[in-house]
């Protein structure tokens, strides 16, 4: 605030003084030179808090990055202190090992997501925050959808809350199951139809049909995803009789985001509207 203050004095001053010398060979007229003064004053205040703000967003990560580092170094400093063979030590070490490791994911644009509540608290947080599109593909089981991690409830409100602000929704069901599961499935569509989210259904022998779809789940290493805003994707990269297990969110855009957005309309064009399945 302080820095601010004196900015918005050396603007002043260098309002002034610049009016005063465009104005000097001109008659002189208080008036139009204080309005000519304050609206340097104010292109230089407006620009001066640029670079500050700037200035300062950059000593925040760089204090940032020294604390982060202290942390480890410090942590690391415990180990040592507490000896490799020991019990603490044979505790901590992986866990720092591990934290390093989730580090440098999250400095190459990736979040590991190592358990099922961490999915689905990640899933519906992003929900909250996005502004105008979701494309989701689904092949996990309804039952999780219904029941697991209070995701009945908790995703329904999450796709109603967004729909009321404006985001576009789509989902993608792929079925590969027996009549009954299938009857399920379709159920659960129409139920978050009924909320205002678009669905589509497509059997999971006709997407494998498509160009390009061992590609794509190749590229993704997912069994579903879910695309926000065309900005991160949220890839579930493991089950358990259709069970979410793990995932990890990205915002590489030319290995994730785009392959991703890419393989969910194409798949999509080839789908059917729930409205048409029986």
């Amino acid at each position: 605030m302080s820095r601010l203050l004196v900015l918005a004095g050396v603007s002043i001053v260098i309002g002034v003084a610049a009016d005063f010398i465009v104005s000097n060979h001109e008659p002189f007229e208080w008036r139009s030179f204080t309005k000519r003064a304050l609206r340097h004053a104010i292109t230089v205040f407006v620009l001066g808090t640029f670079f500050e703000m700037f200035a300062y967003i950059n000593e925040i990560h760089a204090i940032s990055v020294r604390q982060t580092t202290d942390a480890f170094s410090q942590a690391q400093q415990s180990l040592t202190e507490a000896g490799t063979t020991s019990l603490f030590a044979r505790e901590a070490a992986p866990r720092l090992d591990g934290a390093r490791d989730r580090l440098q994911r999250i400095a190459q644009g990736e979040i590991p997501l190592d358990s099922p509540d961490d999915v689905t608290a990640t899933w519906l947080r992003l929900f909250g925050l996005v502004s105008n599109t979701v494309k989701a593909t689904n092949v996990i089981d309804p039952s999780f959808w219904q029941k697991a991690h209070n995701m009945g409830a908790e995703a329904a409100a999450g796709h109603r809350n967004a729909i009321a602000r404006g985001v576009r929704v789509s989902r993608l069901y792929i079925i590969d199951s027996e009549p009954s599961a299938r009857q399920a499935i379709l159920t659960l569509a129409r139920q978050y139809g009924a909320l205002g989210v678009t669905n589509r259904v497509i059997d999971l022998r006709r997407l494998e049909q498509l160009s390009g779809y061992n590609d794509c789940r190749t590229k993704l290493a997912a069994i579903d995803f879910v695309i926000y805003d065309e900005s991160v994707v949220l890839l579930v990269t493991q089950s358990a009789r259709n069970e979410v297990l793990s995932g990890r969110l990205s915002r590489n855009r030319e290995q994730h985001v785009d392959v991703a957005s890419q393989c969910f309309d194409q798949w999509w064009k080839s789908a059917e509207d729930i409205s048409s399945v029986k």
